[in-house]
């Protein structure tokens, strides 16, 4: 029997890796903005950046949780991303007020390359390996 949705978890994890990998190579040409055409281009990739980890990161989060654990697991999934979301926003303010843009955007983009190297390294421990549907 195939197991899809490893597979598709190994997938999606590659995926949102890539995805933080743009967001890292955007936040680096905001943190050196060499031009303006730079920084148009690197807020298009910014949207890139979100097409590669939203559903990608979603979808993993209802692969690895029980069906009926499903809709309580992505609504802390949302909380936790909210949360950090705010926190980050607000150093990242504190950060720019007392050294410059620079440091924080650099900050993010080393975060950005952390966290993927770390979606493409770790395994879940209690990955859920079900039949592929018609299997």
């Amino acid at each position: 029997a195939a197991v899809a949705p490893a597979e598709g978890a190994e997938a999606g994890r590659h995926i949102a890796a890539a995805g933080y990998l743009v967001f890292a190579g955007t936040y680096a040409a905001f943190a050196l903005a060499p031009s303006r055409a730079v920084l148009w281009v690197a807020m298009a990739c910014y949207g890139l950046f979100y097409a590669l980890t939203n559903p990608v990161l979603k979808a993993l989060v209802v692969e690895t949780v029980d069906p009926g654990a499903r809709g309580r697991a992505l609504g802390i999934f949302s909380f936790v991303v909210s949360i950090t979301a705010l926190l980050s926003s607000a150093v990242t303010g504190l950060l720019w007020k007392k050294f410059g843009g620079q440091l924080p955007l650099a900050i993010s983009a080393g975060l950005a390359i952390a966290a993927a190297l770390l979606l493409v390294v770790l395994r879940p421990a209690a990955a859920k390996l079900q039949p592929a549907a018609g299997s």
